[in-house]
């Protein structure tokens, strides 16, 4: 699985970005054979209150040409990552029982 992290607008520490390195290897390792491209994009924004949030999309390329996108928000990368992270394993447990053949 191959996976780029694009925080231009942000500067995350270095930490985090290994935090995030080593989280999306452990929650997607079950993945490992459907996913081909997984894509990482934090940027700012803010909130109707006036406060400063962080916006994280993952893009997720799978086999047979399936695409998930997902985006959360939260007040900072760890959070707004974990959060859409798990968003996205619902996403792809959803799909895969529904795809799956029953048999008898």
């Amino acid at each position: 699985m191959q996976y780029k992290i694009d925080s231009a607008e942000l500067a995350p520490s270095k930490s985090e970005i290994t935090a995030i390195d080593a989280k999306i290897k452990l929650s997607l390792v079950r993945f490992n054979d459907i996913i081909v491209k997984c894509d990482i994009k934090f940027w700012p924004t803010i909130s109707t209150a006036s406060k400063p949030l962080i916006v994280c999309t993952i893009k997720v390329r799978c086999v047979h040409d399936i695409h998930f996108i997902v985006t959360d928000t939260a007040r900072d990368i760890q959070a707004s990552f974990t959060l859409a992270l798990g968003r996205l394993k619902r996403n792809i447990d959803r799909h895969l029982k529904r795809s799956k053949t029953t048999r008898y």
